[in-house]
């Protein structure tokens, strides 16, 4: 087996996904995007963890099984398209974020689509600044 495959523990990379209520295309885009975002910050394809339906506040259980994988060093880094998979209360996905990054592990969100240069906003101002990493730390 190739070692590209399978990259070595500590080099990985993992995808959080969580969508309630219940998305029965398992948001499939967003982890397209992930999995390109990814791509381009050559890093190794990533492992999904998805808690598919489950509430803030519910138990999550895959986000558990991605907080051990990262605490024996499995994963320095989590791919997230927002900090509201966590939660949807900003100081408790801030508290499960941290479980992550206190691990040793970075949380980077999707950078947000851009708008189309020559597209102005409605009241004639041009297009907000890209954003192109933004971490949750």
């Amino acid at each position: 087996m190739s070692s590209e495959l399978f990259p070595a523990p500590g080099t990985g990379c993992a995808i959080y996904l969580r969508c309630f209520p219940y998305d029965i295309w398992a948001m499939e885009s967003h982890r397209l995007a992930l999995t390109d975002y990814a791509r381009q910050l050559n890093l190794f394809e990533p492992a999904v963890y998805s808690d598919n339906g489950a509430r803030s506040g519910s138990p999550l259980c895959r986000f558990e099984a991605l907080v051990s994988a990262v605490q024996a060093g499995w994963y320095r880094t989590v791919l997230v398209t927002g900090p509201w998979v966590f939660d949807r209360r900003a100081q408790e996905a801030e508290g499960l974020m941290g479980r992550l990054t206190d691990s040793g592990c970075t949380v980077l969100e999707l950078p947000r689509l851009r708008r189309p240069r020559s597209v102005a906003a409605s009241d004639g101002r041009p297009p907000a600044p890209d954003t192109l990493l933004s971490p949750l730390l």
